[in-house]
């Protein structure tokens, strides 16, 4: 025990960096010849495959969600190949235009981490029954499956078409289907690529709405949580980059617009930041902002002061246990302006707030706070569960969705 002060950590950090600096000089032909002979084992258990290639087709259904995905992984060094000529692996045609991450390249580990769906092993377990093996991190990255991204094996080995060497992800513009002197625009609004098409018409002033039932637009099919906006002089400028940066398709219609829409607003939002340091929510911040929703950081004494409605319709709290949340920081270990937490005022305060219309966000442990507060006729039977009932470290949960609802608007 001692005291630890920041001229301790850069002092910790400087001593390790020139014992590495050292270590690379003193041994610099081993630890280059040992890097070379990793890559070039990689690449001959990649050219024998299982699998040998993953494919990224161009039809995507969420086009932004692939070009984050393949410039992750150029980001981390992974070679991609664009298909130039049709070719044909695993009994299946694939078009010119299809990306190809052949597995015969240094770094083949790496993508099996992040694009092969991996299966955890059944935990073994105790004599009583009790769990005993957890991840050291998650289950499995499984990134196609997190990011809704169609992604495919391929395990033996084809013969591969001429390619061109991809060095940054793009998305192909979309179209506007044209009429003379349109009445509306109706726009494809699936995955992240409508979330931000929405947010970018409601930044510039319009009045875009979801379609609650599908509609034919010369034959294409506009699913329900499409987007319809009304054609004025503002419009096809906005609608236009749109289209070009994020690879939708949108169609110029004559007529009545139709009445099965749902008006889209921007919602007066706030995020809470506690003073206690939150993962959470930076990532949901991050998020925030990613994907243009404009939004207001609430901390302690916002809350506590009340009047929440008059400045918000939805309020979110972060992941957090609901004692950190209530209790804040000790006041005798830091300065009074960032002591506590909501305390009882603040919960109060957010209960007011819901009781006056507000909607209410809480993510993940935070909703423990929701619970006990408004008297919900709710258990959180997991955490309640011992290992051997419930045990699901890190994993990724697939989720059924009805995409006809508002709230699954845009997810397949």
């Amino acid at each position: 025990l001692g005291a630890w002060t920041l001229r301790d950590i850069v002092d910790y950090d400087l001593s390790s960096v020139r014992g590495l600096l050292q270590a690379v000089a003193a041994y610099r032909e081993q630890i280059v010849q040992n890097f070379y002979d990793m890559g070039a084992r990689a690449v001959e258990a990649g050219a024998r495959g299982g699998p040998f290639a993953f494919i990224i087709p161009q039809e995507q259904r969420d086009k932004v969600a692939a070009a984050q995905l393949e410039q992750l992984l150029l980001g981390g060094g992974i070679d991609i190949q664009h298909a130039i000529e049709p070719f044909r692996a695993d009994g299946e045609e694939y078009p010119a235009g299809t990306d190809v991450i052949l597995l015969a390249q240094p770094y083949r580990a790496y993508v099996k981490t992040l694009l092969e769906r991996q299966d955890y092993p059944i935990p073994k377990r105790l004599g009583n029954g009790s769990a005993t093996t957890a991840p050291y991190d998650a289950t499995g990255w499984t990134l196609p499956a997190q990011m809704g991204v169609d992604v495919r094996a391929i395990a033996r080995p084809f013969n591969v078409p001429a390619t061109s060497r991809i060095t940054t992800s793009s998305i192909a513009p979309g179209r506007i289907w044209s009429d003379k002197k349109p009445a509306y625009f109706v726009l494809e609004a699936q995955g992240n690529g409508g979330v931000m098409a929405t947010n970018r018409l409601l930044a510039a002033g319009l009045k875009p709405a979801w379609l609650t039932g599908a509609l034919d637009a010369r034959g294409f099919i506009y699913k329900p949580g499409s987007i319809v906006v009304a054609a004025t002089k503002a419009t096809l400028p906005v609608l236009q980059r749109i289209v070009d940066d994020l690879g939708v398709r949108a169609d110029a219609m004559t007529g009545k617009a139709p009445s099965n829409v749902l008006p889209i607003t921007r919602p007066r939002l706030g995020l809470y930041k506690s003073w206690v340091a939150n993962t959470d929510q930076g990532w949901t911040r991050w998020l925030l902002e990613e994907y243009g929703f404009p939004y207001t950081s609430l901390v302690d004494a916002d809350v506590r002061a009340g009047n929440l409605r008059a400045r918000f319709d939805v309020i979110v709290l972060p992941s957090a246990p609901a004692a950190q949340i209530i209790a804040g920081h000790p006041a005798d270990l830091v300065p009074p302006e960032f002591a506590g937490g909501l305390g009882d005022a603040g919960v109060q305060a957010l209960k007011t707030f819901v009781q006056s219309g507000g909607t209410l966000i809480c993510l993940d442990q935070a909703t423990s706070i929701a619970i006990s507060a408004f008297g919900l006729p709710i258990r959180d039977v997991a955490h309640e569960a011992s290992a051997d009932v419930f045990f699901c470290p890190g994993s990724l949960i697939r989720v059924d969705l009805d995409p006809t609802k508002p709230l699954s608007y845009g997810m397949n």
